[in-house]
């Protein structure tokens, strides 16, 4: 089971060694997020047609664009699936979050500014929310020496953003929690509609909590 993308790929070329040093012959089911819907139904119907030994699902965080249950009647190495989300004793191999920020920190840390930001992933994703919390923990440790941290979150404040374009943009243009006192204006959202932007809330603006945000509305994320 895998997903577009360039990560995806090299995953893919790691085990093509082992497969056909074994004679594995390895059916490979392609998904993302336009086509997830139709897929989800028939996992299970797939699995009783080829009859596989085992399976590699490569299904990141906490997407539900596969339905989990149906891989309990088949042996399976779930890649960089949050292990919150899978049965206990199931096999997953993930990278950690934590860890890579740490190195990222540690780095940045060594250059001596005294405020520093995180930018989340275009859209809320849990492994995007643990390098958040990370990065501030590492450079809240830090303190001493005289620096501080602001997370991105928070650091939404008291900012104009005019007069830009943005071109087929995947995710949010703007995301913020306990935003206040942004202002959105004159900005151009261009989108040639390419199947590669099939996000609804891409192009959109999402601000929760905070005040005095001037955004124009239609842009602004409808939740129900």
């Amino acid at each position: 089971m895998a997903s577009f993308c360039a990560g995806n790929l090299q995953q893919r070329f790691g085990f093509d060694g082992f497969a056909r040093a074994a004679g594995w012959l390895v059916h490979v089911i392609e998904y993302g997020d336009h086509v997830a819907d139709g897929l989800k139904p028939v996992t299970a119907e797939l699995f009783r047609f080829w009859n596989p030994d085992g399976c590699i699902a490569e299904c990141g965080g906490t997407d539900d664009m596969l339905s989990l249950a149906d891989f309990r009647s088949v042996p399976t190495v779930f890649l960089d699936r949050h292990p919150s989300t899978i049965e206990k004793g199931a096999v997953c191999v993930t990278h950690d979050s934590a860890a890579i920020v740490r190195l990222a920190a540690r780095e940045l840390l060594s250059l001596g500014f005294s405020a520093y930001a995180f930018v989340d992933w275009f859209r809320p994703v849990v492994w995007s929310d643990e390098r958040g919390d990370a990065f501030a923990a590492q450079v809240e440790a830090n303190i001493a020496a005289g620096r501080q941290v602001v997370p991105s979150p928070d650091a939404v404040c008291d900012i104009l953003i005019e007069n830009n374009v943005f071109v087929n943009p995947r995710g949010y243009v703007l995301l913020g929690e306990n935003a206040s006192r942004v202002t959105f204006r004159d900005n151009q959202i261009l989108s040639d509609g390419s199947e590669w932007n099939p996000f609804p809330f891409a192009g959109k603006i999402r601000l929760r909590g905070g005040s005095g945000n001037d955004v124009p509305e239609d842009l602004q994320e409808k939740t129900t």
